[in-house]
Parts: structure tokens; sequence; C-alpha cells
């Protein structure tokens, strides 16, 4: 009997990976509708299968379903409380709904579990510019930066350091975080 209950448990994970799979084929074509319902069906068949709730709180999140994605990234930390782009993503989020104080928490997070991810650092320096941190938000975008370059990633630190140049020069042309979304 326990045999055959983890013979099906394993099925069900292949298969609901399978339909995560075909989730991140049409996220990448543009169609998070259609990706959303792939990862609803993996996450039927699979309800502890954390990447499909991350990739669908960023599909849902693509299509401003903001409490859809917060949902999404909140099961997803449950179940992964070490994933540092679970709060980054969450981080991203809660900027959007002006959720301020959580999202510097979740910011945080991100950073003190993976001190490399520049991602979190790009996030929390639009976060800061948000709320009128002008020298947070360098700080971050600084660090970001080097983490970008040390990566190899040149376009993100090369947008990075624009933010800088602008911040520095008084100007404020930054993207607003709540228009910001984070893969």
């Amino acid at each position: 009997m326990l045999t055959a209950i983890l013979t099906q448990a394993c099925n069900n994970h292949a298969i609901a990976k399978s339909f995560q799979e075909e989730g991140l084929e049409k996220a990448g074509a543009g169609d998070y509708q259609g990706a959303i319902e792939e990862f609803n069906e993996a996450i039927h068949l699979d309800g502890n299968f954390a990447d499909a709730y991350f990739y669908r709180g960023y599909a849902r999140s693509q299509v401003g379903d903001k409490q859809g994605a917060l949902a999404d990234y909140n099961e997803l930390i449950r179940l992964k409380p070490d994933k540092p782009l679970g709060y980054n993503n969450r981080c991203s989020i809660r900027i959007q709904l002006k959720d301020y104080q959580n999202a510097i928490a979740d910011c945080d997070r991100a950073i003190n579990l993976a001190p490399n991810l520049a991602l979190g650092y790009q996030t929390r320096g639009l976060l800061n510019y948000n709320l009128g941190d002008r020298e947070g938000a360098i700080a971050d975008f600084q660090t970001g930066a080097e983490l970008w370059r040390q990566q190899g990633n040149m376009d993100n630190y090369r947008r990075m350091m624009e933010h800088i140049k602008r911040l520095e020069a008084g100007a404020s042309p930054l993207p607003k975080a709540e228009d910001s979304n984070n893969p």
C-alpha cells in the first residue's frame, strides 16, 4: 500500500513537472495567461511543488494579478523558506502594493540568504529610491552593479551604473519600483 502511494506521488510530480515545463515555454513566448493555466495544473497535481508557485507568481505579476502573485510567493516561502528569489519577488510585489515595510523585510531577507544576489540589491535600490532614500538607493545600486559585473551580466551592470549616474546628478528619471517586475 505504501509503495503504491509513493509511486503515485512520484508519477504526479513527474506529470506536474511536465506541466511546469509547458508553462515555462508559454511564459517565454509571452503567453502568461496560458502559462498560468499550465502552472495551475502542475500545482493541482502536486500542491507542494514550490517551483510551480514561483513561476506562477511571476506569470501572475506579468498579467497584473498582484494579489495572486503575492499569494503564490507566500506559498513558495512557506514551502521553501530559504529561497532568496521568493523573498526578492515578493518584495517587488509588495512594492507595487505600496506595502513598503514588509517589502524592506523581504529585500533584506533575500540579501541575507544570498549576499551575491545582484537582483536583491537592484530591487532594494528601487525600493529605497521610492522611499526617498537617495543615498541608500545609490549604495544598493553600486553593490548590485559590482555583483552584476562580477557575474558577467554587463547589461544589468550598465543599467545600474546609469541609475547611479542619474541619482548623483540629482535627476530622478529612474523607473518607479511600482512599475518593475523582477523575474
